[in-house]
């Protein structure tokens, strides 16, 4: 096996350190989403889910049932309505 010199050497460990931070920043995003969202949360407990994509023509009514059935329990605030619009808003914009 043909030695390295030490500039090639300092490049080798320069590029591993690199991707090291790079995993970790990947690990700590994943973590994130996995901590703070809906899905996420479901996934750590081992419970079964359903994505509805916002362009199904069924999505609507999926909506309506979820908001309806939240409120209902009171998980749904009218705050959590406007928060939910005002993205989705943000996001139709991009």
């Amino acid at each position: 096996m043909p030695m390295l010199t030490k500039k090639e050497e300092q490049k080798m460990k320069d590029y591993l350190r690199e991707v090291q931070v790079e995993e970790r920043r990947m690990l700590l995003k994943d973590k994130f989403l996995l901590d703070t969202t809906r899905a996420g949360k479901l996934l750590r407990k081992g419970k079964p889910f359903i994505i509805v994509a916002i362009d199904e023509p069924y999505y609507p009514e999926v909506y309506r049932l979820i908001r309806q059935s939240e409120t209902k329990k009171g998980t749904w605030t009218e705050r959590c309505e406007v928060e939910f619009k005002l993205f989705m808003q943000r996001w139709m914009q991009l």
